[in-house]
């Protein structure tokens, strides 16, 4: 349990937690566990805070600062985190389902393991952030940045990532079986091994693309681009592939793909 005195400052509300931590520069906050569901606390500093497991189920806290704060395994769920920093913060295991990341800051935070399914995320920046074995399923992706992101074993099943930049984006092992690609930028992602069953790649751009070992198989390929350019294919099973480019199947196969 966190330090009792921190949780009753922060429970006075935004101001005057904000004007304490004026005062106490070098204070750590431990809020470990605490109960903050339906915290209503926009602009709240918690840089560097200990928020390990704490509840904050419906919590508002519309453009609060995270930046580098101990959130593994906080219950986020339902929470209005617009605008928020989360900048290099530390949120492995969290659950996130469907709050509010608005133009929200998570650029390089850890959420390995974390819950994402029904997270709002227009505007969201997860540049370089560690998404690996993360549950974004079904999750619509549109408008966030993902540049850099690894997205390695995560769960992506049904995701909705049409029209996004993916460059640099590690997709090894994840599932995106039935995911909505169309008209992505992959430039130089790695999609080896993915399960790709079924999605939309129709006019996605697969310049330096690494597509060894993936499952093509029933992926409608239409008005794909630069697929000369792929980085690798080998191993790639594209049984039942759709709507092919002219050639593009007999370049996979000189190059090592399945049928």
């Amino acid at each position: 349990m966190g330090n009792r005195k921190h949780i009753e400052i922060l429970m006075q509300g935004a101001e005057a937690w904000n004007d304490w931590r004026g005062k106490n520069p070098g204070v750590m906050p431990d809020l470990e566990e605490a109960d903050l569901g339906r915290a209503n606390l926009p602009g709240v500093d918690l840089r560097e805070a200990n928020l390990h497991r704490a509840h904050m189920l419906v919590a508002k806290l519309l453009g609060a600062d995270l930046q580098g704060a101990d959130l593994r395994g906080v219950n986020l769920r339902v929470a209005d985190l617009r605008e928020a920093n989360f900048k290099s913060a530390n949120l492995q295991g969290a659950d996130l389902g469907h709050s509010d990341l608005h133009v929200a800051n998570l650029r390089g935070a850890d959420l390995q393991e974390a819950n994402l399914r029904g997270v709002f995320v227009v505007g969201a920046d997860f540049r370089e952030a560690n998404l690996r074995g993360a549950d974004l399923q079904g999750t619509h992706l549109l408008g966030a940045k993902l540049c850099g992101a690894d997205f390695s074993g995560a769960d992506l099943q049904g995701a909705d990532l049409h029209g996004t930049r993916l460059h640099g984006v590690n997709f090894r092992k994840a599932d995106l079986n039935r995911a909505n690609l169309k008209g992505v930028d992959l430039h130089k992602s790695v999609l080896a091994e993915a399960n790709l069953r079924g999605a939309q790649l129709g006019e996605a751009d697969l310049k330096g693309v690494d597509l060894s070992g993936a499952d093509l198989r029933e992926v409608d390929l239409s008005d794909i681009k630069h697929w000369e350019e792929i980085d690798k294919i080998e191993g790639a099973n594209l049984a039942e592939a759709e709507s092919a480019p002219e050639g593009f199947l007999e370049w996979c196969k000189k190059n090592g793909a399945l049928f």
